[in-house]
């Protein structure tokens, strides 16, 4: 006879049976699916970011500065957390990539 173990997942710091959200194994993928998207995202990102700075440069918009500057904070913002830096500094981060996306934005709208 083949006895039955329960199955365990972490949910919330809690031990719990199957019809908790997470599993083990489901946490690990999720996990190892962060690490490989977290730096494709950044360098996307970086790669906004510098064309931002050329849309800038050579057609003299400021929108693509400010799109620039967004895109790297946005860079530095994932690049932060993966270091694990406080809740507090990566809020006051991404709020500033926000007003700057804001900022650009109404340069955009503004333009004839």
């Amino acid at each position: 006879m083949v006895e039955h173990t329960p199955t365990w997942v972490i949910t919330f710091g809690f031990c719990e049976t199957r019809e908790s959200f997470y599993t083990i194994s489901g946490l690990w993928i999720f996990m190892a699916l962060s690490l490989v998207v977290t730096p494709v995202a950044m360098l996307l990102e970086l790669v906004i970011c510098f064309l931002g700075f050329y849309l800038g440069y050579t057609k003299k918009k400021a929108y693509g500065y400010l799109f620039a500057v967004t895109f790297l904070l946005f860079a530095l913002f994932d690049y932060l957390g993966q270091a694990g830096l406080d809740a507090d500094s990566l809020a006051i981060v991404n709020l500033v990539a926000v007003l700057a996306a804001l900022a650009g934005m109404y340069l955009v709208l503004q333009e004839k």
